[in-house]
């Protein structure tokens, strides 16, 4: 006896497909340990298509909760130009952090924190000479980005200072990545402050 399960187009949570997925398996186990059954009986297990996923499904005799809906995916913004050019070389965590900061809702506290943010940034950071400074604050992070006239390595050093990182945690971020490119006019450079919640 074959069983197939079709999962396509099926959407549930990871806790609910935990339950269907045990209860499939404990399934299975009975049919193997159960050789002398000759049928199964199909309405144990129904499958639901993508789009009526807010139905309930029976599965084993029961009935199982509407499936929560999908919270839609905030419009991705426009990323400022100095941060793409900061990321040309960046590892798979701060391209993370890049696409969270283009997608994620906007800090509640508005250009009030980004605002906040920046004056600190410009304080601490041993950049004299930073300029087309942009920050962009989301519900989880805070990106600052920036050009210098300082080399790649100068510039990610003062990202990292000890100075700053305290700056940053006293308005409630930790230190997240860090890149910098070499670029036409100097080197442009992005950090990533993780927000404390």
């Amino acid at each position: 006896m074959v069983v197939r399960v079709v999962t396509r187009g099926l959407i549930v949570g990871p806790a609910r497909a935990t339950v269907v997925l045990t209860l499939l398996a404990l399934g299975g186990a009975a049919l193997l340990l159960r050789p002398d059954r000759a049928t199964t009986d199909r309405r144990d297990v129904t499958v639901i298509a993508g789009s009526d996923a807010v139905a309930t499904t029976r599965v084993a005799g029961s009935v199982a909760a509407p499936a929560p809906a999908i919270a839609p995916v905030a419009a991705q913004r426009p990323r400022p130009t100095v941060a793409t050019a900061a990321l040309v070389h960046a590892t798979a965590d701060t391209r993370v952090m890049d696409q969270a900061a283009a997608v994620q809702p906007r800090d509640p506290r508005g250009a009030a924190i980004e605002r906040r943010v920046e004056t600190t940034f410009r304080a601490q950071a041993a950049i004299a000479d930073a300029r087309d400074v942009v920050v962009t604050c989301t519900v989880t992070l805070c990106e600052v980005a920036g050009r210098t006239g300082a080399d790649p390595a100068t510039a990610r050093s003062a990202l990292r200072s000890g100075r700053l990182l305290e700056a940053m945690a006293a308005l409630g971020y930790s230190s997240g990545p860090d890149e910098a490119a070499a670029s036409n006019d100097g080197t442009a450079f992005v950090m990533y402050l993780n927000r404390e919640i």
